[in-house]
């Protein structure tokens, strides 16, 4: 009885909130990137230059997040951004923590005359995730202590650095001739530990000790130098890639070539990359506009080359000695967009595609494989009320391979107005998130990456939360009440197989954006 009126006092000053703001807030999905870095494209945004912001959350006292963005135009002809971001995160289960160091910034440069300019990234990542594997058990009954569940992981750890460094550079002879010049690198390195192996989590795999200490590094060097005129450009690629994955040491060297044609004012588009280990990449993309509406259609056509350990992997949990073809991508993206309309499309398809199975080991799918993703969101506003929908509807011939919610939907209503002469801007909302039963893919810590399983299924249920926001000039307080529905019901919530959402918490928000005028 005492939840029920709980909730009757709390929904007058709080209803629900967006299920993407509730996921926003980082936690075990949003990490999985980090232990599995990749090439980066940050921009620097002009609109914000002489501007810091500065954002903290905190977590119902579990975890809290301190991000600082500033941009600065040092001169003229120089200017940069700094965004330096700080995560920690005490686990809403047992031996569960999340620690991240996120670093990154963009410098961009061109000379008086403006025949030589460049822009530059720089970015850091560390990142420590002590997991658990989930929980063995969901007992409903003790859920009020979370603390003592028993995880399928004793002892383990993932720890990661990653850094991604690039210039670009472009030296104008005249005002349609140009030398163009790009330059990366990256490098990763993860170590996956795990003290005690008597938890069984990997019974099905190979173990040859009673501990693990296993290591991963990853190197990717790109250059290219080419030539441009007016929207054209053709360029030479050359890439070297290295991986250390234990005792295994391996290298290779590919080289392309890149033609790119961009036009701005037609708003169009293309690129396509060709090397000699017959991978290849082509994009085309047009955009289609006027004040009431915009069109954007994309075509994409790839030929990847298959990651080193995909193919040769020896670690203590697994061994791979795998023969994998390339894999081939076709995709097709169309989206229309109004003020309170919006529909997007998209159809891929997949050759050979190549996945982690039931028992983590990786396997190649040899058929095609297409998968076709529909979006239609709609607004309204009647006075001060204001609501939107989203539902999302997905399709595949291979459902057993790519595995998603057929049917994902969520419905929002908020009240919104200004008060104290427009001072303050109040906004109390509400949404529900609701996706049809899916066997989601397993968390596999080992790997840091998503393995197939046939043992739980997730969904069916709503995911209800609460917010409540202040505006006062440059400054935005936000308050939820995430994970409403567990108050109201007895019936366990899954992030993912083994992960239950948390229970019931509070998230605060407050973003301060100073500018220096």
């Amino acid at each position: 009885m005492k939840k029920y009126l709980f909730i009757f006092f709390i929904l007058p000053l709080f209803s629900y909130s967006q299920w993407s703001d509730s996921i926003s807030f980082p936690n075990k999905l949003y990490f999985i990137d980090f232990l599995n870095s990749s090439e980066k494209s940050f921009s620097l945004d002009t609109t914000k230059f002489g501007s810091t912001e500065l954002q903290y959350q905190s977590f119902s006292t579990k975890g809290q997040m301190i991000d600082i963005e500033h941009t600065q135009k040092l001169t003229d002809y120089l200017s940069y951004d700094l965004d330096i971001r700080k995560f920690s995160q005490e686990g809403v289960f047992s031996r569960e923590a999340l620690k991240l160091y996120d670093v990154k910034s963009n410098l961009s440069f061109h000379n008086k005359k403006s025949t030589y300019n460049f822009d530059a990234i720089l970015s850091y990542q560390k990142i420590r995730m002590d997991e658990n594997g989930g929980i063995i058990d969901y007992a409903v009954e003790d859920y009020d202590d979370p603390l003592l569940y028993q995880t399928n992981l004793i002892s383990s750890e993932n720890y990661s650095k990653n850094r991604f460094h690039s210039i670009s550079q472009n030296f104008n002879f005249t005002d349609n001739w140009s030398v163009i010049n790009e330059f990366s690198i990256l490098k990763a390195h993860r170590v996956y530990r795990d003290n005690d192996l008597t938890a069984n989590f990997y019974e099905h795999n190979y173990i040859d000790s009673l501990s693990t200490n296993d290591s991963l590094s990853y190197s990717l060097i790109t250059n290219s130098i080419g030539l441009k005129y007016a929207d054209f450009s053709v360029s030479h690629i050359l890439q070297r890639r290295h991986n250390f994955i234990h005792f295994i040491d391996s290298t290779d060297v590919h080289n392309g070539i890149e033609f790119t044609y961009k036009n701005s004012d037609r708003r169009l588009s293309a690129r396509f990359k060709a090397f000699d280990s017959s991978q290849y990449d082509f994009t085309a993309s047009k955009i289609f506009e006027n004040k009431k509406s915009k069109h954007f259609l994309s075509v994409e056509a790839n030929r990847l080359r298959i990651p080193i350990f995909y193919n040769r992997f020896y670690s203590n949990y697994f061994i791979y000695n795998n023969e994998f073809n390339q894999e081939t991508r076709q995709r097709f993206y169309y989206q229309f967009r109004t003020k309170h309309f919006k529909f997007l499309t998209t159809l891929n398809n997949f050759t050979n595609h190549i996945y982690l199975n039931v028992n983590a080991s990786y396997f190649q799918n040899s058929s095609s494989i297409i998968h076709f993703d529909n979006i239609v969101s709609l607004g309204w506003k009647l006075l001060n009320l204001h609501a939107s929908n989203t539902f999302q509807y997905q399709w595949s011939n291979n459902s057993n391979i790519l595995r998603y919610p057929d049917v994902n939907t969520t419905f929002s209503l908020w009240f919104q107005d200004a008060f104290f002469d427009d001072l303050l801007d109040f906004k109390i909302g509400a949404k529900v998130n609701y996706f049809t039963p899916y066997y989601a893919k397993l968390y596999n810590p080992a790997l840091s990456s998503f393995q197939l399983q046939n043992n739980q299924e997730i969904g069916a249920l709503p995911f209800i939360s609460s917010f409540i926001t202040f505006q006062v000039h440059s400054m935005n307080i936000n308050i939820q009440i995430l994970n409403l529905n567990e108050l109201i019901s007895n019936s366990p919530h899954y992030l993912m197989p083994n992960y239950p959402s948390q229970p019931t918490a509070v998230k605060f928000s407050l973003l301060w954006k100073l500018q220096n005028d």
